[in-house]
C-alpha cells in the first residue's frame, strides 16, 4: 500500500512540473511575438566625432545608420595662431614651444635662417584627436618651423598618424625615444601613418627620425621635401624610414641600391660592382649609404643630385673617379657633407 501512496506522490510531481515548464513556455512565446516600435534621433557629426541616425525601440534594442564622417577642423589664421571656425579648438594646443634666438642659430647652422621661429619640444595627449597627431603651424604670431629631438615621447603609445604641414624645415632626431636617445622604447610605437603635405620642401631631417616606428604602413611625401640630413644624433645607426613596414615594402632596387621615393638610403654591399650608377631623379644620397665599400671604383651621378650624407663614401678607398652628368658649376651646387669622402684616395671628376 505504501508503495501506491509513493508511485501517486511521484506523478503528482512529475505533472506539477510539467504544467509550470508549460506556463513558462506560453510566457516566452508571448515576449518573442514582441514587435521593435523604435524613434529615431539624428547626431549631428562634430570636428572630430562621426555623426548618425540613432534607431532606439523601448525594449532596449538600438542601431546606428547614415553614418556621416567627422567634419575635420576649420582652422583659420589669426594673429597669433590658428583656430577652428567650428568648435573654437586652437591647432597649437596641447604643444611645448621653444623659441630659435640668433645664438641658438649661432651655435648650431641648422637653425640659420629660422630665427624667431618656434619648435616643437614636446607633447601632450590632449594634442590627439582619434590617435591623429596635427603639427601646428603656428604660435604666438610665429610660424611653428621645427620638431625638436623626442618631442614625441609622451604621445608614442597613442600617436596613429602625424601631419606635417609646410612650415616645418627641420626634424630632429628619434621622435618617439626619450630626449632622442637610441635605446628602444619598452611600448610598443602606435604610429601608422605618416603625411608630409604636399608642400613640405628644403627640410633639414634627421636619418634616424622615424626610429623605432616598426607599424608605419603609409608614408606620403613630396619628392623634394628633403633637402639634406642634421646630426644632432652623433651615431647614426639608423638611416630615414629604416625602422618602417612601410620602407620594406616600398624601396625599389637598382645595381644594389635601395630607393624610396627619390631618395638613395641604403645599398646591398654584396651586390655593388666597381661602378655605382645613382639612378635619374635621385635629389639625395643619405649618410653611410655605401661606407667601407672597398669594390667601388667609378661612381657616376645624375644631374638631379643635390646632396651628399655624412660618410657616404668615407673608406671607400678603391673609388677613384666620380661622373657627373652636368657642368662643373652645376656640380658645385650640390650640398657634399665635409666627411662624406672620407679617407678616399686623390678623385678624379669628369663633366659631361
Amino acid at each position: 500500500m505504501k508503495k501506491l501512496y509513493v508511485l501517486l506522490f511521484l506523478l503528482m510531481v512529475l505533472s506539477l512540473a510539467s504544467c509550470a515548464s508549460s506556463q513558462k513556455d506560453d510566457k516566452l512565446s508571448k515576449t518573442s511575438t514582441h514587435v521593435h516600435n523604435y524613434s529615431t534621433t539624428t547626431v549631428d557629426p562634430t570636428c572630430a566625432t562621426e555623426g548618425y541616425t540613432l534607431h532606439t525601440c523601448s525594449c532596449g534594442d538600438s542601431y546606428k545608420d547614415s553614418v556621416i564622417a567627422a567634419l575635420g577642423h576649420d582652422y583659420v589664421e589669426r594673429e597669433q595662431n590658428y583656430k577652428c571656425s567650428r568648435c573654437n579648438r586652437y591647432e597649437d594646443e596641447g604643444f611645448v614651444f621653444e623659441v630659435v634666438t640668433n645664438a641658438m642659430a649661432n651655435y648650431n647652422d641648422a637653425y640659420l635662417g629660422l630665427v624667431n621661429t618656434y619648435f616643437i619640444k614636446e607633447v601632450s595627449q590632449s594634442a590627439l584627436e582619434g590617435g591623429k597627431l596635427t603639427i601646428p603651424r603656428k604660435h604666438l604670431g610665429y610660424a611653428v618651423a621645427g620638431i625638436n629631438k623626442g618631442a614625441l615621447y609622451n604621445v608614442r603609445t597613442k600617436m596613429t598618424s602625424i601631419y606635417i604641414p609646410s612650415t616645418i624645415k627641420y626634424i630632429g632626431s628619434s621622435l618617439v625615444s626619450y630626449d632622442g636617445q637610441f635605446a628602444p622604447s619598452s611600448d610598443t610605437v602606435a604610429l601608422k601613418t605618416i603625411t608630409f603635405d604636399s608642400n613640405c620642401s628644403n627640410m633639414n631631417v634627421s636619418h634616424t627620425c622615424f626610429q623605432f616606428c616598426k607599424q608605419v604602413t603609409s608614408i606620403t611625401m613630396p619628392n623634394n621635401g628633403i633637402k639634406q640630413f642634421n646630426h644632432d644624433d652623433v651615431v647614426g645607426n639608423h638611416f630615414l624610414f629604416e625602422d618602417t613596414l612601410y620602407y620594406k615594402s616600398n624601396r625599389t632596387q637598382e645595381g644594389g641600391c635601395f630607393y624610396l621615393f627619390n631618395m638613395l638610403l641604403e645599398s646591398d654591399k654584396s651586390a655593388i660592382t666597381s661602378t655605382v650608377t645613382v639612378k635619374p631623379g635621385t635629389t639625395l644620397i643619405a649618410n653611410q649609404v655605401f661606407v667601407g665599400n672597398t669594390n667601388i671604383k667609378t661612381v657616376e651621378l645624375p644631374t638631379s643630385l643635390r646632396y651628399i650624407g655624412k660618410r657616404a663614401f668615407a673608406q671607400c678607398v678603391s673609388l677613384t673617379t666620380i661622373v657627373y652628368n652636368g657642368t662643373s658649376s652645376s656640380f658645385g651646387k650640390i650640398l657634399v657633407e665635409n666627411d662624406a669622402f672620407q679617407d678616399c684616395k686623390t678623385i678624379s671628376y669628369q663633366y659631361k
